[in-house]
């Protein structure tokens, strides 16, 4: 069965892509699915420490970096987890709905693009965490996942408001034409 899938961040948004999920499954009678995706880190420089310390010195240093490293994954991990939980406990207290809920590590736009058959509307948050703070951007992820899609995509605001109309972009495409 298709599935509404939310995508959750923690971000300002998060119970209102929540509130649109919870609308979505009542008048579409599908369950909801709450996501969270660690990114992969960014690609970093290779810095090349072994002139700045000394050979016994750069030994201790990878492997005090490799532990760091191992526990930024695990918080990472947890603070997802901990996301998931609070808005499964925040859907369940409200509407009374036991969504179901997973993690991936890796990019977003290909985790749902791994699941497309299985959505039936995706909801996502205008901000993410990176752009909260700034109304005039968008989220970063927002673009890639919309234009590679081929389902239903709701875009949330910061505040919850039953739809009453809605705006179908048409650009003529055959895409289009059979949508």
């Amino acid at each position: 069965m298709s599935k509404i899938i939310a995508c959750i961040d923690g971000s300002l948004v998060t119970n209102t892509v929540c509130d649109y999920a919870a609308w979505f499954s009542d008048k579409l009678s599908s369950p909801i699915k709450l996501l969270h995706v660690i990114d992969k880190p960014k690609a970093k420089a290779p810095q090349d420490l072994s002139g700045a310390i000394g050979l016994g010195s750069r030994e201790t240093l990878l492997n005090e970096l490799v532990e760091l490293e191992e526990r930024k994954g695990k918080i990472e991990l947890e603070h997802g987890q901990i996301l998931l939980r609070e808005a499964k406990n925040y859907l369940l207290e409200k509407f009374s709905i036991d969504a179901q809920s997973f993690q991936r590590h890796g990019s977003l736009l290909e985790t749902i693009m791994g699941m497309e058959e299985d959505i039936r509307v995706l909801v996502m948050g205008k901000h993410g965490t990176e752009t909260e703070h700034d109304s005039s951007k968008v989220g970063t992820h927002i673009e890639n996942v919309v234009r590679a899609l081929h389902k239903p995509v709701l875009i949330t605001s910061a505040l919850f408001s039953p739809p009453k109309s809605f705006l179908i972009a048409f650009d003529g495409s055959q895409t289009a034409r059979i949508v």
